[in-house]
């Protein structure tokens, strides 16, 4: 699977959640390049330096800031606004009020960390397929 040559960013801080993302990427044969982030800041930086990625998928909670957070700050900086990149949030656990407040702050999605490796596939597939199928403004459009 392929999606233009755009990266895919993981930004997450949990090094078991880094090697089952990772495998579940190689064994789907998804050829766009991952790249792991473990902050915020780190992903701001990316951001503004290189072209817009695919998808970013953002566990909730870092050290320092939360997705939310995270995503506040890239939707205040122009350059990297207008990117119209999809932020999706993959977190461990799901607070009514986390997901309320992740769609008051334009989230594209918030996925609820699958328990099993089989399900992880299924949810690593189904964020690519369908981000795949949508169509996305040109990146740096104003």
């Amino acid at each position: 699977m392929k999606h233009s040559n755009r990266a895919v960013l993981i930004v997450e801080d949990d090094i078991d959640d880094i090697e089952l993302i990772t495998e579940a990427y190689k064994d789907l044969k998804i050829e766009n390049e991952l790249k792991v982030m473990k902050s915020g800041v780190e992903l701001f930086r990316y951001l503004s330096e290189n072209e817009a990625p695919f998808f970013i998928l953002c566990d909730y909670n870092l050290p320092g800031e939360n997705a939310i957070e995270i995503r506040n700050k890239l939707l205040g900086d122009e350059n990297i606004r207008y990117k119209s990149v999809p932020f999706i949030i993959w977190s461990t656990s799901a607070s009514e009020n986390q997901i309320k407040d992740a769609y008051d702050n334009l989230i594209q999605g918030f996925i609820v960390k699958p328990p099993s490796y089989s399900e992880i596939l299924d949810t690593v597939r189904f964020i690519f397929e369908y981000w795949s199928r949508c169509e996305h403004p040109k990146p740096n459009l104003k």
